[in-house]
């Protein structure tokens, strides 16, 4: 199992990523109110859970290439399918924004995640966010011939709020992009900061 944990103004929403059930408890009395979401590929139903959100009207659970979309007291609505694969989606006013993962090709020294604006019907728009998640760092007590490498996590968040979508990446530094409900930039948030070196003993350790 893998639980996953969501709060709003209405309840305390926790689903399980693989058995695909969501649950909704009181803010007041964590009593259940809600339980709703099945295994499986029919209406309604999910393979995985891979993101969660809601809105004034609707929860919305994500599925891959699909979003299961229930009204606020847990019935199921509708079915909502891209043709692209997509981890997750979040509704931004009339459009939605999905996180997808840009994996390496050989060579590349690094993985990349996107954040990308669709339409109602789950139509790809444009790309609004990209940034460098993680990174590849070789092992200095290696020799060449047996070179192993680790993989570095940069934190990064996309987030809707009050129709608006905030970008942030450590990988650019202290650094949030904000964008309008059309997926337009209006500004950028970024502050200086002294990052801490890595040292050569850190490195070592880790490895």
């Amino acid at each position: 199992r893998d639980p996953h944990l969501f709060i709003d103004q209405s309840f305390i929403h926790i689903w399980d990523k693989f058995l695909c059930k969501v649950y909704a408890f009181s803010h007041e009395t964590l009593e259940k109110r809600l339980e709703f979401g099945s295994r499986g590929e029919g209406p309604g139903e999910s393979t995985v859970i891979t993101g969660f959100c809601t809105n004034k009207d609707r929860i919305y659970v994500s599925s891959l290439r699909k979003i299961s979309c229930y009204s606020r007291q847990g019935v199921f609505i509708e079915d909502l399918r891209s043709k692209i694969h997509i981890n997750s989606f979040m509704p931004l006013g009339n459009n939605f924004v999905g996180k997808n993962f840009l994996y390496s090709k050989p060579g590349k020294k690094n993985d990349t995640i996107c954040y990308e604006l669709f339409d109602q019907s789950l139509n790809k728009k444009k790309s609004i966010f990209s940034t460098d998640y993680s990174r590849e760092v070789e092992d200095p007590n290696s020799d060449e011939e047996k070179m192993s490498v680790l993989w570095f996590n940069d934190c990064y968040r996309g987030v809707v709020y009050k129709n608006r979508f905030y970008g942030a990446s450590t990988a650019r530094g202290y650094y949030i992009a904000v964008f309008d409900a059309d997926g337009e930039p209006l500004y950028e948030i970024k502050k200086e900061y002294k990052p801490r070196p890595v040292t050569k003993k850190i490195k070592s350790t880790l490895f």
